[in-house]
């Protein structure tokens, strides 16, 4: 059983990194041309507002990063070596995930619950989300 103190330490260390994910997003909107220094598009405001309505819809929240391939990448990792990847798309979302050393891949609607699949990873045998490092 989980302890209260513990409980309430995880819930103030997601609502930080929800914080930091709202914070990230803004700064990506501001990304111009080239942002990246190899010719990288700016970000669409519809894949900056579907990216943030996805984070204020998680109830763990990820790491996020931006891509150069147009994407803004959701990404946990697991005790045990697994992983899970999210490419948010303005009209689609790719997933990646490695689970027991297997990798699987598939395209998801844009309008998928994340909750679920991150959910299954977490409990994925003694699988523990570490999306507490980042960027």
């Amino acid at each position: 059983m989980k302890n209260i103190k513990t409980g309430v330490n995880d819930e103030i260390i997601n609502l930080s990194k929800h914080i930091d994910n709202i914070n990230k997003l803004h700064k990506y909107s501001q990304y111009e041309y080239n942002w990246n220094l190899n010719g990288a598009e700016p970000f669409s405001k519809k894949l900056i507002n579907t990216a943030w309505e996805k984070i204020n819809g998680l109830e763990k929240q990820p790491n996020i990063f931006p891509t150069a391939c147009g994407c803004i990448q959701f990404e946990y990792s697991g005790d045990n070596g697994n992983y899970l990847e999210f490419e948010i798309y303005e009209d689609r979302i790719e997933m990646f995930k490695i689970i027991n050393k297997t990798e699987f891949e598939e395209t998801l609607s844009i309008s998928e619950d994340l909750n679920e699949i991150v959910t299954e990873f977490n409990q994925n045998g003694t699988n523990t989300i570490n999306s507490i490092k980042g960027e």
